[in-house]
């Protein structure tokens, strides 16, 4: 199991590594996986919606999600324009959650129950989609940078805590 680990840790540092150092594919791999992964949030946003009797705006949002999610997986061909194109999907559902978060945190502080930290990250989810409308190459590479340092840090993570 050990040994295991210690594969596992070195593989995970040599990824880190590889997205760091081969931005161009690293980045279209990224593509594709985030929009596994949105495709997979989007479809779970609108069951729990529907099984939970929530907002419609979790609804909404669980359609826009999968939305992004189909524009991102069909277009990773076309290289910097899909990579672009999911930096700007990005800020738009980074928008519209944080829109979300913000109302909700509002009628939550209406009904007594502290809203507080849904506003803030509410705010915060603004300020980082406006950022990435501003810049969105920037965005591209601070996604990579961010994928490399986590796949590092998890690799360090694993060759530490061997036990």
């Amino acid at each position: 199991m050990k040994a295991l680990k210690i594969i596992y840790g070195i593989l995970l540092i040599l990824a880190g590594v590889l997205v760091l150092f081969n931005p161009f594919s690293s980045l279209i791999a990224i593509g594709c996986v985030v929009g596994i992964f949105l495709l997979i949030g989007g479809i779970n946003n609108i069951i729990s919606a529907i099984k939970e009797k929530k907002s419609v705006w979790k609804i909404i949002f669980g359609v826009l999600t999968i939305i992004a999610a189909i524009i991102i997986l069909t277009d990773t061909v076309g290289g910097l324009i899909a990579l672009n194109t999911l930096v700007i999907m990005m800020a738009c559902l980074l928008m519209f959650q944080g829109i979300s978060e913000i109302m909700a945190g509002a009628a939550a502080n209406k009904t007594g129950v502290p809203g507080g930290l849904m506003i803030f990250s509410g705010v915060l989810y603004v300020i980082l989609s406006i950022m990435l409308f501003t810049n969105p190459i920037t965005g591209l590479f601070v996604v990579e940078g961010v994928v490399a340092a986590t796949l590092m840090m998890q690799g360090i993570d694993q060759l530490m805590n061997l036990s």
